[in-house]
């Protein structure tokens, strides 16, 4: 019925457009309305840089130019060009246009006199590096505008486009995530007008926006621009969000487009000459199908620039950070899911063929930041094998196990190496955290369905199954929440905005205290339709086997 109510109201009411100055000009946006009747005001595609195009593609963002007159921001801006991934036929079909650098305003409230400023989200979307956008259609406000924060979304370079380098100065490479510093500092400039408090600014971000959060914990390009952070199913540490030699990527993909020369001016001028579609197209067919059983999503990802000229946000080995304490520290939440490796189903299209592939050579189990001379790399992957498989081959029988261990090398590792070596060095409080509630409006099930006409039999939620439960997603309206699914989102929400709102998710209307977890104390709530504390860490026998691995053979990355 809230649906019908909306939609009649929609056909007859007059649109109420609001006004709001902004350092570049003057914005016109609109005034919306929740499912529950609370009134907000939203503001889509908001220019935040200069269009990335011609000379200045590859180039760090310029600042937007200010313009004349009113500005309507009632539309979202173009995503950045990407294809619809994991799925085979669509795979040469390239949406999107370079002209993206776009954000989104949601505001419970604009500037007024006497009222005081609210708490500020700025969500960080996930898709690898390489498909995703900050549209209200994935990400809206519906649920976090009622919890009275200030949201804002936005775009950034993907793929080749925002991570290519060439290790030089010409392409030095992470524009997405100056892109992203960028967006960061518009909010600091103009969220006031909205009635946002730059001071209380909360980066958050899912999978790649969970991994890009920490990036900006580590670059001093990043600093003052935030002052707490959630980190969710992501981190620089996990192999698919970090390059090491992107010139050996940028390589292959010129190759695969019938350039050879190894001349970086002439590099450089090639890339900046091919199409936009071209480069995007090209790169979905550069992993080979080792580095895809290995868990790598795209060949293009942040990467350390070398010394030199220009900006330059990350020039030491994320790992090498955290291991020196060199992070920005702030009160932070980082948590995951049990389903994390789900995903692998989605960018492994497997087959019985190829389980007889994985089964008959072990190397690709193996995480490529150690390094092992070829007898130890047959001792540890029977170790791991042993570990997951117990003595059993992979196949349809053994899928869960194989998920199992998706979720670990993919992400749940390099979350608690993050997590454990933040907490050797951190003053400030951390939170962690296990969402364990399975729902219906999972897009990763949806396209693991489509992809092998089955669920595989997978109970539990699936890698980025948390972010309808706190932000709204029209695109799955159809789906309605039961009502263990609207308790879970009211918890979460509840304890993301506390947080937002004063470093600490706490307060008198949850069932339980969460205390920050200690180098010596781990602990993790435990997020379902109740609300539970463990004292130990996350998998935490899974993740000891993982310490006792790289403690015999050091990571490299």
């Amino acid at each position: 019925m809230d649906y019908v109510y909306n939609l009649i109201c929609s056909i007859f009411q007059t649109p109420v457009y609001v006004y709001v100055n902004t350092a570049q000009g003057t914005l016109r946006g609109k005034a919306k309305t929740t499912v529950n009747h609370h009134r907000y005001y939203a503001f889509l595609g908001i220019p935040y840089a200069t269009p990335p195009l011609g000379p200045l593609r590859f180039h760090p963002p310029q600042p937007s130019r200010p313009w004349s007159g009113v500005r309507d921001v009632l539309v979202e801006g173009p995503q950045c060009p990407q294809v619809i991934p994991f799925v085979p036929i669509l795979q040469s079909l390239v949406l999107g246009s370079e002209d993206c650098l776009y954000l989104n305003v949601f505001t419970p409230q604009l500037l007024t006199e006497g009222v005081p400023l609210k708490p500020v989200m700025v969500f960080i979307h996930g898709g690898g590096f390489f498909f995703g956008s900050g549209s209200p259609h994935l990400f809206g406000p519906e649920l976090l505008i009622e919890e009275d924060v200030v949201l804002v979304t936005f775009n950034y370079r993907l793929g080749a486009l925002g991570f290519l380098s060439l290790e030089n100065d010409m392409i030095s490479g992470n524009a997405g995530l100056k892109d992203q510093v960028l967006a960061l500092r518009w909010v600091q400039q103009n969220i006031v007008n909205f009635g946002g408090d730059a001071s209380r600014v909360t980066i958050f971000g899912q999978s790649a926006g969970g991994a890009s959060v920490l990036y900006h914990m580590l670059s001093p390009l990043s600093r003052g621009l935030f002052n707490q952070v959630v980190i969710q199913s992501g981190s620089p540490l996990n192999p698919w969000a970090y390059a090491e030699k992107p010139l050996e990527r940028a390589m292959r993909l010129a190759n695969s487009l019938g350039f050879y020369s190894t001349n970086l001016d002439a590099l450089n001028e090639f890339f900046l000459s091919v199409p936009a579609a071209d480069l995007i197209r090209a790169q979905g067919f550069l992993l080979t199908d080792l580095e895809r059983k290995k868990g790598y999503l795209t060949p293009f990802v942040p990467s350390v620039e070398v010394e030199g000229r220009g900006v330059k946000f990350l020039t030491v080995r994320p790992r090498e950070l955290l291991e020196q304490g060199l992070f920005t520290k702030v009160p932070m939440i980082i948590g995951s899911l049990p389903g994390e490796g789900y995903l692998y189903l989605a960018a492994n299209k497997l087959s019985t063929e190829s389980f007889y592939d994985m089964n008959a050579n072990w190397d690709w189990i193996i995480p490529d930041n150690i390094l092992l001379l070829e007898r130890d790399k047959l001792i540890v992957g029977n170790e791991i094998k042993q570990f997951y498989f117990r003595g059993k081959a992979i196949s349809w029988h053994t899928i869960n196990k194989l998920v199992t261990m998706a979720s670990d090398e993919m992400f749940l590792v390099g979350i608690d190496q993050t997590l454990m070596l933040q907490l050797c060095h951190a003053q400030t409080p951390i939170y962690n955290y296990e969402l364990v509630h399975e729902h219906r409006r999972s897009i990763l099930k949806f396209l693991i369905l489509f992809l092998y006409k089955s669920t595989l039999g997978f109970r539990g939620p699936a890698h980025s199954d948390d972010v309808p439960l706190f932000l709204s997603q029209e695109l799955l309206k159809y789906f309605p929440f039961k009502e263990s699914d609207g308790i879970v989102s009211q918890y979460l929400t509840k304890l993301l905005s506390n947080f937002a709102r004063t470093g600490n998710p706490n307060d008198e209307s949850l069932p339980v205290r969460w205390e920050p977890t200690t180098l010596f104390q781990r602990n993790h709530l435990r997020i379902g339709t109740t609300l539970r504390v463990i004292n130990r860490g996350v998998q935490e026998q899974r993740m000891r086997f993982w310490h006792q691995i790289f403690l015999r053979n050091e990571p490299l990355y």
